[in-house]
């Protein structure tokens, strides 16, 4: 238990005691392994041949197949969008702390942000920004 009250199981398929688990499981590891036709035993469980079934129709649904293409779009354009507002935010940020640092003359500290992130940390919390 990890302290949530749920049982968990941690297989690996990567394990070699075939023999001191349930032939089910060795089933499902190498489907999982081989994640092909290959990896289904003739005489495998029929859970595993219907999920086997289930990820066929899946993979050949050209519905599925849009929209998972739709949702990989959606998730470039979030993380362009997310890349641009980090910048300009950054970029606005850094002119604010620049500007604040003119008015009170303070060149030397001017550069050293420029170089310093850590300073930079300094002064961003020494002006609110």
């Amino acid at each position: 238990m990890l302290g949530d009250e749920v049982i968990k199981l941690f297989l690996s398929t990567k394990g070699e005691n075939e023999d001191e688990v349930s032939k089910e499981l060795v089933d499902f590891h190498h489907y999982i392994t081989e994640s092909n036709e290959n990896g289904l035993p003739e005489e495998c469980d029929e859970r595993l041949r219907r999920l086997h079934e289930s990820i066929q129709e899946i993979k050949t649904s050209t519905s599925v197949e849009v929209e998972y293409m739709k949702m990989e779009e959606r998730e470039r354009l979030v993380k362009e969008e997310a890349r641009k507002y980090g910048l300009q935010e950054g970029e606005e940020r850094l002119a604010n702390l620049l500007m604040n640092l003119s008015k009170q003359n303070r060149q030397e500290d001017s550069n050293r942000v420029l170089k310093d992130l850590e300073y930079r940390k300094k002064l961003y919390e020494e002006f609110g920004l």
